[in-house]
């Protein structure tokens, strides 16, 4: 069957003569014929020129093959002959079919993009290998070198890569929807000119976007650079829309311009996956996701932005949550800063050293603060680079946060004139194992917004470390806060959340012990067995629909006497008030149990609340919409919520092995 609609024409197997043939075939391709007849026996069905191949003077090799096969015009397809010139050939036609099997190709191939292209051959050229008709299990690679390329070769190698990175995408474009994995890979350079992913270009699997890899910690040695005159976009990379993109060994920088201008932006439901190593750095808005999803890995840096990450709309985020994170980094107490110029030394009393080439954020010297790169470490001090002029002065607060840029370490967010990140309009997530340096605030969390702080550092932030307005809140979950100008400011119905995790404490007839060894003295009155410190925003519960809700679980051995468990709130007077709790039978030990409850707030002194026990997975007790009247005007601190038990029996026991608490 003929592959384009008629323009194949077979020739029946006869005896073959001068007069058979079209008369636009000299007599050098007529004795082609000839041989190829006698080689196929005369028995099968030779195809002849057709009005494409004429139009444009192009005259098959290879008979036996229907048009555009890349065979008609010379291809062997045997795995090792270049066959560069018949693939040019076929493409020149705007055609060309790839039958099963390699194909070589070893020098660029003119109009490879833009001719329609489909078979199950692969195209080998070096190293790589690219499948016209993609297949979920392959893999296609493009190659792109910033001032070395040209926009007119076909990127199937690194030696015949796209001079600008939007040449490369176009051709990747002509392939949707993209099937199987797609990698973009940069040589090193910056680019000069922003790359646009269009909303129709649809991928199964993320986009790859690297530059060349190496051991942690250096800079990444390819990206985009908006400083390099030319550019006509006012972005570094722009996903249009429905863009899935993963970045790697990257580094989008110097896209300023009054605040209008952005390092890397999502829109319309694409994915931003920071995922290894990348930096975006001078830009007025660094990282945004309009309605679309952010993901930031390790080993990445974002400095000296207006904002640093805005996420907007009702996303689920993860930043500096990235595979093998385990630390933010190690903070030092500097014993001693000196030097002047360019090179500046910190003296460390103990301890592992910052690794050369990556990064640490000063913050607590009176005349010095910022982020600077390593340059030179010794077994106790480091120097990096300064723009610092005149003696340098240590106070007692100043710390080094140092190895940002190095593996193992999450994000480095600092120098944001605005905001750190900022999270609006129902934007939800974790901000896992990463720092937030000198910004101003350091997280601002707006319009009913919803973030979970865990295991991170805000070291020197301007106006404040976390900022919540507009019915938002944050969870503090291990983090680490560090001469920042203020701490939590929440404003208009919005708080933080303290999260205690899991703890473990046991309550006996006797004092808490670590080992349980004692069972036989006395009962023990009311007590502490659990504080979530500061968990209450200052006035946080005076406001209609405000929410405490917590969980607690463990197990009750003994039988002699009742138990009593309690969760209180500590009003503005430092006076324990319960806000819901149970009396537990002797005779219900022993047992495990869950004790779950929930109190609003309808007033400034007024609230209800709901509370469920359950022993050994059955109902036990429940308190339902019933009230409190608690005064929670006039303090200006936050306040706590604890869990107090009672235990009425010598021998008996009570174990909380986990209890959480949610502010909402």
């Amino acid at each position: 069957m003929s592959l384009i609609p008629n323009q194949n024409e077979p020739l029946l197997a006869q005896p073959l003569s001068p007069q058979s043939v079209p008369m636009t075939i000299s007599q050098r391709w007529w004795r082609a014929l000839t041989s190829f007849a006698t080689a196929a026996g005369l028995g099968g069905i030779l195809f002849r020129q057709n009005a494409i191949e004429i139009a444009h003077g192009v005259m098959p090799v290879n008979f036996g093959y229907e048009f555009p096969d890349i065979r008609r015009y010379g291809a062997l397809v045997d795995g090792s002959t270049d066959d560069t010139a018949a693939i040019t050939t076929a493409c020149s036609l705007g055609y060309a079919y790839f039958p099963a099997g390699t194909t070589v190709s070893n020098s660029n191939i003119a109009g490879f993009h833009a001719a329609q292209k489909w078979g199950p051959g692969l195209i080998q050229r070096g190293a790589n290998t690219f499948a016209v008709d993609q297949t979920t299990g392959h893999s296609n690679t493009l190659f792109v070198a910033p001032g070395a390329g040209s926009d007119t070769n076909d990127g199937l190698g690194s030696g015949q890569a796209f001079l600008t990175g939007q040449a490369m995408i176009n051709a990747m474009v002509t392939y949707q929807p993209l099937i199987g994995n797609w990698t973009l890979e940069s040589a090193a350079g910056f680019d000069y000119n922003g790359w646009q992913f269009p909303a129709s270009v649809w991928s199964a699997n993320q986009i790859l976007v690297k530059g060349p890899s190496g051991t942690l910690p250096f800079d990444p040695q390819a990206g985009i650079d908006g400083s390099l005159g030319g550019a006509t976009t006012n972005f570094g990379v722009n996903l249009n829309g429905n863009n899935n993109v993963y970045f790697q060994d990257f580094w989008v920088r110097k896209w300023q311009s009054g605040g209008a201008y952005f390092g890397i932006v999502g829109q319309l439901f694409s994915q931003i996956e920071l995922g290894n190593h990348v930096f975006i750095t001078q830009c007025d808005n660094a990282l945004k996701g309009q309605q679309s999803r952010v993901i930031v890995g390790q080993a990445c840096m974002i400095d000296q932005a207006t904002v640093g990450i805005t996420l907007i709309s009702q996303l689920t985020h993860s930043i500096g949550n990235g595979p093998g994170v385990t630390t933010n980094g190690s903070t030092k107490t500097i014993t001693s800063i000196s030097g002047t110029g360019s090179v500046v030394t910190a003296n460390f009393a103990a301890g592992t050293v910052p690794q050369v080439g990556g990064y640490c954020v000063v913050v607590g010297c009176s005349q010095y603060n910022g982020v600077f790169k390593v340059t030179a470490s010794s077994s106790t001090s480091i120097s990096f680079n300064s723009t610092a002029t005149g003696a340098v002065s240590l106070t007692a607060d100043s710390v080094v946060k140092h190895d940002f840029g190095c593996a193992g370490v999450g994000l480095l967010l600092s120098r944001a004139t605005q905001a750190g990140a900022l999270a609006q309009e129902n934007a939800t997530g974790h901000f896992d194992n990463s720092c937030v340096a000198l910004c101003a605030p350091g997280l601002d969390i707006v319009e009913k917004s919803r973030f979970n702080c865990n295991n991170s550092s805000f070291l020197g932030n301007l106006t404040s470390d976390v900022r919540s307005r507009n019915n938002s809140s944050w969870a503090d979950n291990s983090n680490e806060f560090h001469a920042n100008a203020a701490h939590d400011d929440s404003l208009s119905f919005s708080n933080e959340i303290n999260f205690a995790g899991s703890f473990t404490v046991l309550q006996r007839g006797v004092p808490w012990l670590p080992v349980p060894v004692d069972t036989s003295t006395g009962v023990q009155a009311s007590t502490v067995r659990h504080t979530f410190s500061g968990a209450l925003k200052q006035n946080a519960f005076t406001f209609n629909v405000k929410k405490v809700k917590v969980k607690i679980v463990g197990n009750l051995t003994g039988n002699a006497g009742t138990k009593n468990i309690t969760v209180n709130l500590i009003d503005p007077s430092s006076v324990q008030q319960p806000l819901f709790g149970f009396t537990i039978p002797a005779a219900s030990a022993p047992c495990n149990f869950i004790l779950e409850g929930e109190v609003t707030a309808t007033g400034a002194a007024s609230q209800h609340y709901d509370a469920e026990l359950r022993l050994d997975g059955g109902f036990a007790g429940q308190q339902a919409q019933a009230t409190r009247s608690i005064t929670m005007t006039g303090f200006t601190a936050n306040t706590d919520v604890n869990i107090t038990t009672v235990v009425n029996g010598a021998a008996d026991t009570v174990v909380i092995s986990r209890a959480d608490i949610e502010v909402t």
